[in-house]
């Protein structure tokens, strides 16, 4: 006993508009999606690297602090930046 063939007709002309539509669409869901992932992987990025500058900062002003409590002098490529009042 054969299995029964399929046929495949052409969908009517008002269905194709509907799975074109679909297509575009969700295309441009996926084009909205990647703008985001690549904006929030850019800014991660962004603020990971400011992070890093600040640990490292607070690193060596800890070690400049220590260093002058101890009586050493300041290492030379430190800059001695004066405050000045708000």
């Amino acid at each position: 006993m054969n299995p029964p063939r399929l046929r495949l007709h052409p969908p009517p002309p008002g269905r194709r508009a509907f799975v074109l539509l679909d297509a575009v669409a969700g295309l441009v869901l996926i084009s909205v999606i990647g703008a985001v992932l690549i904006v929030s992987i850019t800014r991660f990025a962004r603020v990971d690297n400011h992070l890093a500058d600040q640990r490292t900062a607070a690193r060596r002003l800890e070690t400049a602090l220590i260093d002058l409590s101890l009586g050493k002098p300041l290492p030379q490529d430190i800059q001695r930046t004066p405050l000045t009042p708000p």
